[in-house]
């Protein structure tokens, strides 16, 4: 089990919860269109945590998830709200996620304040998520 697949376990959900916008996915090129709504994505980690110690132990990590929805300024925050929406009851606290085996728990999801950044209207979605993997 590894940083990859917790990585993938999420980026998998996301892809899953059919927003169908183009998006940037993190390390790969991206140029948004102008005048056409898209997605970003970050995952901001926590330090691990030793849950226990020795080669059969294992560690807790945590982190945020960041989904950057983006649109046209101008327009009003309705249409990235439906999408935060929509994330969200995908995203429900609870729900566990998973990519070859590695189990991702999801804790929270909640919503940053709309800013323009960049010439884009952004609004972000922030998913909360727990993992354990083994030392071995």
């Amino acid at each position: 089990m590894s940083f990859s697949d917790i990585n993938t376990a999420l980026v998998e959900a996301y892809q899953a919860a059919a927003l169908n916008l183009p998006t940037a996915y993190e390390g790969r090129d991206f140029t948004p269109t102008a005048g056409q709504a898209w997605a970003s994505l970050s995952l901001v980690p926590q330090p691990v945590v030793s849950g226990s110690l020795g080669a059969s132990g294992n560690d807790r990590h945590s982190g945020n998830f960041q989904i950057d929805l983006n649109d046209v300024p101008g327009g009003g925050i309705d249409g990235l709200l439906a999408k935060a929406d929509a994330l969200r009851a995908y995203f429900f606290a609870g729900r566990q996620l998973s990519h070859n085996g590695q189990a991702v728990v999801v804790s929270t999801t909640s919503r940053s304040i709309a800013i323009v950044k960049d010439g884009w209207l952004r609004l972000s979605v922030i998913v909360a998520w727990t993992a354990w993997t083994s030392h071995a």
